[in-house]
């Protein structure tokens, strides 16, 4: 899959997840990217009006977590929205985001209002793509040790994680 195919899918990245994608620094790569609060805050107001709906609640990323989170409403309901802390990535998960682990949602149609401010959506099916199959060189070595401590078996449970 070429990268233009594996952003279209939902998937902004191919091979090695980028730097900062697990909140683990390492030390050779310098500090870890950060996506500021403000920024996801802004989108997510866009993306409340795209859906004709509002933001009722969001909260910054708390350490050791690796996102903000926030509810949206629309008419069909409310949607928890993740927000990645160091990178542009938003994921749309079960229920309430404070006890989130592996429950990701199929983003909704106006999910892709979140394109106009930068961010990449990233699909219900590639969130929930086995590690294994992500293949061996999608985390580090430490990164592969702490998800396995962490029972988490999923890419999107990796990326948007409490581990610490």
């Amino acid at each position: 899959m070429g990268e233009e195919a594996a952003v279209a899918a939902g998937m902004p990245f191919r091979g090695p997840l980028p730097y900062g994608a697990t909140g683990f620094p390492r030390r050779a790569a310098g500090a870890l990217p950060s996506v500021a609060p403000g920024e996801f805050r802004a989108v997510l107001h866009h993306a409340a009006r795209a859906a004709g709906g509002r933001l009722l609640a969001t909260t910054e990323r708390v350490h050791p977590l690796t996102y903000h989170h926030a509810l949206i409403s629309d008419r069909q309901g409310d949607h928890t929205v993740l927000g990645h802390c160091h990178l542009r990535w938003i994921a749309f998960a079960d229920g309430v985001a404070e006890v989130h682990r592996e429950e990701f949602a199929a983003p909704p149609s106006w999910a892709a209002a979140f394109g106009h401010g930068g961010f990449a959506v990233l699909s219900r099916e590639t969130l929930r793509l086995d590690l294994d199959r992500a293949g061996r060189d999608a985390l580090t070595p430490f990164e592969w040790r702490e998800a396995r401590y962490h029972g988490t078996r999923t890419l999107g449970g990796a990326v948007f994680n409490r581990w610490d």
